[in-house]
């Protein structure tokens, strides 16, 4: 018996016969049989528009060499909140502001250093702060000697500053003044 796919896409198709690649877009068995991934077109994705709707980001995890270290820096250097503390502890220990968190979680073995803009990675996490709170910023970390650099955006402007495992971490704001 050959192996087809014959619900979603209204015909058969022997699966036995197709090259790697193209078994790589079949995405698995669904309750009427097999669906495949079909890249969508701008007309397609709006004309398929998912039903669901996010509210905001929740929270991004990343991996730190000592947890109550980046905790503490996130906090006293960041600003930011301990969150969940009584439900998880410290395992992940999660920061946050305005209900987007970091969620730290520990590196497991030695850790390397994160990846260079050659890798397909996460670049950075960013928090939005008003102009008074980007201000008040680069003034405290200046007073803590925490180095820092600036770039000009058009619509925002940014700095960007590294925690204690080198994770490149942006402030930005969207208020030109």
């Amino acid at each position: 018996m050959l192996n087809t796919l014959t619900p979603v896409l209204g015909g058969s198709l022997d699966l036995d016969h197709l090259s790697p690649k193209s078994l790589a877009r079949v995405s698995g068995r669904t309750s009427g049989g097999y669906s495949v991934y079909r890249p969508m077109t701008a007309a397609t994705a709006v004309a398929q528009a998912p039903s669901m709707k996010l509210e905001s980001l929740d929270h991004v995890a990343i991996s730190v060499r000592d947890v109550a270290r980046s905790a503490a820096w996130y906090c006293e250097v960041l600003g930011l909140d301990r969150l969940h503390e009584d439900a998880w502890g410290s395992n992940p220990a999660v920061v946050g502001a305005g209900g987007t968190g970091l969620a730290l979680f520990p590196v497991e073995g030695a850790g390397q250093p994160p990846p260079g803009h050659d890798v397909l990675t996460m670049r950075h996490v960013a928090f939005r702060v008003n102009s008074a709170g980007f201000e008040a910023a680069q003034a405290e970390l200046r007073a803590r000697g925490v180095p820092f650099t600036f770039e000009d955006h058009a619509i925002s402007r940014s700095i960007y500053v590294h925690d204690p495992d080198g994770h490149r971490i942006e402030l930005t704001t969207y208020d030109r003044r």
